[in-house]
């Protein structure tokens, strides 16, 4: 498990979408990392990413 913000420091890399590669998960979560209450979350604003992506892009 991870400790409290020890992904802060990379944060901006998992949030790069460069490369149309998006990434969800608790670890990815910005309320809730590390439970599962974060996977819901991440997975949900990951998914509103890439419909808004897919949506610009028609």
């Amino acid at each position: 498990m991870l400790a409290p913000n020890q992904l802060d420091a990379v944060a901006h890399a998992a949030r790069d979408t460069a490369r149309r590669i998006r990434l969800a998960g608790s670890d990815h979560a910005r309320d809730w990392a590390g439970f599962i209450d974060g996977a819901i979350e991440s997975g949900l604003h990951t998914a509103h990413q890439i419909i808004t992506d897919l949506e610009s892009e028609n």
